[in-house]
C-alpha cells in the first residue's frame, strides 16, 4: 500500500475524505467494525493484497479468500444454521395448512 506521506495533498483528501471513510462504513456494513489505528491498517493491507493478488490471477483467489474468511469467522455455520431455520419455517407454513395439524398445535 501507499506510504500516506508519499502522496500528494490531493491524493490524501481523496483518502482521508473519500475512501476511507467509505471503506469503514463497508466494514461496519459488514459486521467488521474497524475501531483502532492498527486494525484498520490490517485491514486496509488485506484488502491491498486482495486487490494485488486478484490483478495478477484469476477470480479463484477471490472466491477461496472468501471460503477461508467465512471459516474463520464461523460465517459458513451460521448461513447454513439460517438456511435450515428457512426450511423448517417453509415446512412449518406449509404443515400449518394441515388444519388437523394446526388444532393439535392450538391445543398442545
Amino acid at each position: 500500500m501507499t506510504n500516506i506521506a508519499q502522496m500528494t495533498p490531493a491524493q490524501q483528501t481523496v483518502f482521508f475524505d473519500v475512501y476511507l471513510p467509505t471503506f469503514l462504513h463497508k466494514t461496519a456494513e459488514a459486521g467488521l467494525p474497524l475501531e483502532d489505528a492498527e486494525s484498520i491498517n490490517e485491514a486496509l493491507e488485506a484488502t491491498a493484497l486482495l486487490k494485488m493478488a486478484m490483478s495478477s490471477q484469476s477470480q479463484n483467489v477471490v472466491k477461496q479468500a472468501n471460503l477461508s474468511l467465512k471459516r474463520a469467522l464461523g460465517v459458513d455455520q451460521v448461513q447454513v444454521a439460517a438456511q435450515q431455520v428457512k426450511q423448517a419455517g417453509s415446512v412449518a407454513a406449509q404443515l400449518a395448512q394441515n388444519p388437523a395439524i394446526r388444532e393439535a398445535i392450538l391445543a398442545a
